[in-house]
């Protein structure tokens, strides 16, 4: 969590948490039809990614004590260190660009619940060449979630996505 979010106690709450909004809308969703947590539910050290460690600690305690709750059919991890929390096991060594959108299912990981990692959100805001990818992931959540085999990727070709600041300006091609 950063700043904001560890002084609410609530995750996704500045400008990653606007991004999620945006993302989760490209997928037919809106906040309220999810459940938003954190594998670590306090901020790490100097506001870096949490460690084995912090992971080790707060993962088991939180975390997994929600999803045993919950009992989602499907995780949707946000980044690179979520990715490798819920895929390490069964995957190896995860990085989010290479399985971001990609459903992996219960048989695959050992898991109750399929894992559709995406890349986190705020790798929009840092770089705006990721937007594409995160959206092509929040889009084949979407596409998951009715149904729709989305590992088939060359069958759902994704358009390039850009945010614009002032939609108003945009003219629409029909």
């Amino acid at each position: 969590p950063g700043q904001r979010e560890d002084k609410k106690g609530i995750p996704f709450t500045g400008p990653a948490g606007k991004e999620l909004d945006r993302f989760l809308g490209v997928a037919g969703l809106k906040r309220a039809d999810v459940w938003v947590s954190n594998i670590v539910h306090c901020r790490p050290r100097g506001n870096g990614k949490p460690n084995a460690a912090d992971i080790a600690v707060c993962a088991p305690l939180w975390l997994e004590r929600e999803i045993a709750l919950l009992k989602p059919q499907v995780v949707v991890p946000l980044g690179g260190v979520a990715a490798s929390y819920f895929l390490a096991d069964s995957l190896g060594k995860v990085r989010v660009e290479e399985v971001s959108g990609v459903p992996y299912e219960p048989e695959e990981t050992g898991l109750n619940y399929a894992v559709l990692p995406i890349m986190h959100p705020a790798a929009g805001l840092h770089k705006p060449e990721n937007l594409t990818l995160i959206a092509e992931g929040f889009r084949n959540l979407g596409l998951y979630l009715r149904g729709v085999d989305v590992r088939a990727r060359d069958r759902h070709p994704s358009p390039r996505y850009e945010w614009v600041q002032h939609p108003e300006e945009v003219e629409y091609v029909r």
